[in-house]
């Protein structure tokens, strides 16, 4: 995969966070602290600038019951 695809995929993944999030109504605050992250890495994961490892999507997933697929809008 080339690194504007990776980015292009990147920015899709946070847009569907920041979607999962808001459908939760939840704050970043609350939803970072509910997965066990930082506000600033969710932040960051929203806007797309920082790669999402395999961990922190079944760790979000497991902890907010839902699967990859319907995270990521399939």
């Amino acid at each position: 995969m080339q690194r504007k695809d990776l980015t292009t995929l990147t920015k899709l993944i946070g847009k569907q966070l920041i979607a999962h999030r808001e459908k939760k109504a939840m704050s970043q605050e609350a939803f970072a602290k509910k997965i066990g992250i930082s506000r600033g890495y969710l932040s960051d994961l929203e806007r797309g600038v920082r790669e999402m490892s395999l961990e922190t999507l079944q760790s979000i997933c497991r902890k907010t019951g839902t699967t990859p697929n319907k995270l990521l809008g399939y």
